[in-house]
């Protein structure tokens, strides 16, 4: 995917996860005594216990969760280039991606239980 485009993306995303009360949420759970929760330490979460607990803003969270999110997007993009297996398809256009899909789908159909 063009970068700018997953930038747009990350941004839209997030500012809806925060509208969604992202940062309410995150206080209940902690409020339960979670802040230990494994979830809690993803992208997103993690972000958000530190702005609660340091009173960052919203705008900090933001940023700092698109910050975040595009270096997972990165990473996850660099580990799937090292699996020759591994086919990316671009969301926008998804010629080609059903007869792949079927192809892959056939071919487990006929291996052995």
């Amino acid at each position: 995917m063009d970068r700018e485009v997953l930038r747009e993306r990350i941004r839209e995303r997030t500012k809806k996860m925060l509208a969604q009360g992202l940062r309410e949420e995150t206080k209940t759970l902690l409020g339960r005594g979670l802040g230990s929760w494994a979830p809690l330490s993803s992208v997103g979460y993690k972000e958000t216990c530190q702005a609660l607990t340091e009173g960052r803003s919203d705008e900090w969270l933001h940023e700092e969760i698109c910050l975040r999110t595009g270096q997972l997007a990165k990473r996850q993009e660099t580990w799937f280039k090292r699996d020759s297996q591994i086919q990316v398809f671009d969301p926008q256009r998804f010629e080609g991606f059903r007869e792949t899909l079927l192809r892959f789908f056939e071919a487990r159909s006929t291996l052995s239980p």
